[in-house]
């Protein structure tokens, strides 16, 4: 049981610059607060009073209320906020395994610069952003490796975490047929796709409305 139990909190105490309340997870039933909080936020104030300085019985009894009253929390979202939410996001998605390939680039002219065959989502996933592949050119030599629904997280080496779009733009396009090395991560909703993808082989998938960015 947390230091918060009572809306549904999973906390430990923070010291350092800021004093307060670190949330460690957000239990499942507690729809209301999974709404506003998520793992890795700092909490400084329940009800406006500081938690400088206060223990975890303290925190305990500024939450205490009658079931289903609203309590006011003063959070932060830091550097640590935004690791531990895509911690609590890779565990939520399920077994995450990471794998590498060496792949060959599209064929083209010489001298042009060419990319993977690949068509990507970046989507929001537990406060961060993710790069998904949504569609692979049957044609293209990184089509026996990738698969759809695959997280990719680096190119030769470089996390993509740390890249502007139009850099995972240059960084992925070279020499026709030159090699790059990709590493994707796959979770539950990775191996969801992929089948879904395998079983709409012979037929015509779904157009999808979401923001997409091609790369091929």
């Amino acid at each position: 049981e947390g230091a918060a139990a009572g809306v549904g909190l999973d906390m430990e105490q923070h010291e350092g610059e800021r004093h307060g309340f670190r949330v460690v997870a957000v239990a499942e039933e507690a729809v209301s607060t999974r709404e506003v909080l998520r793992a890795g936020d700092l909490l400084l104030a329940v009800n406006g009073e500081r938690l400088a300085g206060r223990d975890e019985a303290a925190l305990k009894q500024l939450m205490a209320g009658e079931p289903e009253s609203s309590v006011e929390l003063t959070v932060i979202r830091d550097d640590k906020s935004a690791a531990m939410a895509a911690e609590a996001a890779a565990r939520a998605r399920g077994q995450v395994s990471k794998q590498s390939f060496a792949v060959r680039r599209i064929k083209g002219a010489p001298g042009e610069r060419v990319g993977l065959g690949l068509t990507l989502h970046r989507e929001e996933e537990g406060g961060q952003p993710v790069i998904r592949v949504a569609d692979i050119d049957p044609e293209a030599a990184c089509a026996g490796h990738v698969r759809v629904g695959d997280v990719l997280v680096a190119l030769d080496g470089v996390p993509l975490d740390s890249m502007q779009l139009d850099a995972i733009f240059e960084q992925v396009r070279g020499e026709p047929e030159s090699e790059v090395v990709v590493t994707v991560e796959r979770d539950a909703l990775s191996r969801q796709m992929h089948a879904d993808a395998a079983g709409k082989a012979e037929g015509n998938p779904e157009e999808s409305d979401q923001p997409t960015c091609v790369i091929s």
